[in-house]
């Protein structure tokens, strides 16, 4: 585990944790003690626009905390009570050296600070390819008018692995008549230099669709749609492993631009 602290304020600050609890569902209260409990949060840096972030992090281990038990504890809430000091690390206005060594503290309408309590799951893998998939409703029976026209697939790739997508179209018994698939890579998300996902990168896959298959298309009911994230080469010495957050995404958009018979 770790708490996780990310800080748009452009000055360090000291986090001290003085009460940390998990409550169950049951109501069983049980205080998270740690060995220290203060962190040194770093500053951000100014872009001078907005504020680039920064990450700072504490490790939780049975070392050095009763993390185990508070976990086994089952907590759907954690009560906390925590005392941020700003520049309680260190203070360059007071040091005029200081000041002009390091570039000034500062302050943005958009700025601000928030702590995660992050798990980290014990299991390390190689995978030559992850594998999303889901399932979404289509229906086509108000344009039964529709003679052909093309599909573009609008994708926003939040994860850092670049990827590829297929499209099923499947009736209301589940079973595919028609598919889409392109051999076009689909751009991974924008990684910062903890390796993590700062923003997602869009891909636009155009598939021409021919009167008779969209006579195919018509009759479909669900859109089956099968995502494959190229990771790494597992021969690569060089490969680089990225951890998967719970905040990534990939969203996927499915547009029509049609041509139409129109009766008199």
């Amino acid at each position: 585990f770790e708490i996780e602290i990310d800080n748009g304020i452009g000055a360090t600050a000291l986090a001290t944790f003085n009460n940390l609890q998990g409550k169950n569902k049951q109501g069983n209260l049980l205080t998270l003690n740690m060995n220290d409990k203060t962190m040194n949060v770093a500053k951000a840096t100014d872009t001078g626009i907005l504020a680039n972030h920064s990450s700072s992090n504490k490790i939780l281990n049975s070392g050095n905390s009763n993390i185990t038990d508070f976990i086994n504890n089952l907590p759907n809430k954690i009560i906390y009570d925590i005392d941020v000091e700003i520049n309680g690390v260190d203070n360059p206005s007071n040091n005029v050296d200081s000041v002009v060594n390091n570039p000034p503290n500062f302050l943005y309408y958009e700025s601000g600070m928030k702590a995660n309590l992050n798990m980290e799951i014990p299991l390390s893998f190689f995978a030559d390819t992850l594998v999303l998939t889901d399932t979404l409703d289509f229906n086509f029976e108000e344009n039964r008018s529709i003679e052909s026209g093309e599909f573009t697939l609008f994708v926003d790739n939040g994860f850092p692995f670049d990827a590829t997508t297929t499209l099923y179209f499947m009736n209301d018994y589940d079973i595919i008549i028609d598919s889409l698939w392109n051999d076009q890579t689909i751009i991974r998300g924008n990684i910062d230099g903890n390796g993590k996902v700062v923003s997602s990168n869009q891909s636009q896959i155009k598939f021409n669709i021919s009167k008779e298959r969209m006579d195919i298309i018509k009759n479909a009911s669900k859109i089956y749609i099968i995502s494959g994230f190229h990771t790494f080469d597992l021969l690569d010495p060089l490969a680089v492993h990225y951890k998967i957050y719970n905040y990534y995404n990939f969203n996927v958009k499915l547009v029509g631009d049609f041509n139409y018979t129109l009766s008199n």
